[in-house]
């Protein structure tokens, strides 16, 4: 065979293959035979939870309706939680929760039913050790507690309506330092 008609051969063979194969796909599949479109992306996307995970398939941050409220957990390489931003379940409030490297709650930004801040340092076991909150009412007060949840110390507006030795009502200060002993019971104040 010569090299002209080998030429020939092979272009007039891959003509057949090529309309062969558009016709086999458009009598078998009903479309022409071309790459699909890119579909537009959805605007909208309803799930429960959402998580984002690192290239070893470890979870580092999740958007989810956990507990009865919408929240974003961010966690680190090991897989403890780092920070939290919520709706307190129920109460609809934003709370905002840091955790040290082993998943501790150590902090505690948050905004009360009635709209008044709160912030709080936690130990390791989770107590509360220093809180600063501001009251509608009464102002700002800061508060020291033992690692038994008992306030040592108060800056601010302090509550010491009791009654005394003498049944009356001590008055309270709307600007005042106290401390107190381990039972609660005030051992120093100014004024």
């Amino acid at each position: 065979m010569s090299g002209k008609r080998y030429g020939l051969l092979v272009a007039v063979g891959l003509a057949a293959g090529l309309l062969g194969g558009g016709l086999s796909s458009r009598v078998l599949f009903g479309q022409p035979p071309v790459a699909p479109q890119p579909t537009k992306p959805s605007r909208v996307v309803t799930a429960e939870e959402f998580q984002l995970v690192d290239e070893k398939g470890t979870v580092r941050a999740a958007l989810s309706m956990s507990m009865g409220g919408p929240g974003m957990i961010l966690f680190d390489k090991a897989g403890k939680f780092r920070a939290v931003l919520s709706l307190a379940t129920g109460e609809e409030s934003p709370v905002l929760s840091l955790g040290d490297a082993e998943g501790h709650h150590r902090a505690t930004l948050a905004l009360r039913v009635n709209g008044e801040p709160y912030l709080a340092l936690l130990d390791k076991e989770g107590k509360v050790r220093i809180s600063f909150s501001i009251d509608k009412e009464r102002g700002p007060r800061i508060a020291m507690l033992d690692n038994n949840g008992r306030t040592r110390a108060a800056l601010g507006a302090v509550d010491l309506t009791k009654v005394t030795a003498r049944d009356g009502i001590e008055a309270q200060q709307p600007v005042s330092l106290v401390l107190f002993d381990r039972d609660e019971i005030p051992v120093w104040k100014a004024p």
